[in-house]
């Protein structure tokens, strides 16, 4: 259920990945790519989800 004010929610997504050797943005969670995982959950609380990555 969404509050009554709107709340807006970020997932920053990536980055430059150089110690981990593959990309960030592939880690999974729960059989889902975890920022998927991560925005579903703002999306129950939050009115908009933003993803931002490069």
């Amino acid at each position: 259920m969404h509050p009554d004010h709107e709340l807006a929610g970020v997932v920053l997504i990536g980055g430059k990945s150089s110690r981990m050797g593959f990309p960030k943005a592939l880690l999974t969670y729960n059989n889902a790519l975890l920022y998927q995982y991560q925005a579903e959950k703002l999306n129950k609380i939050c009115h908009t989800v933003y993803l931002s990555h490069n």
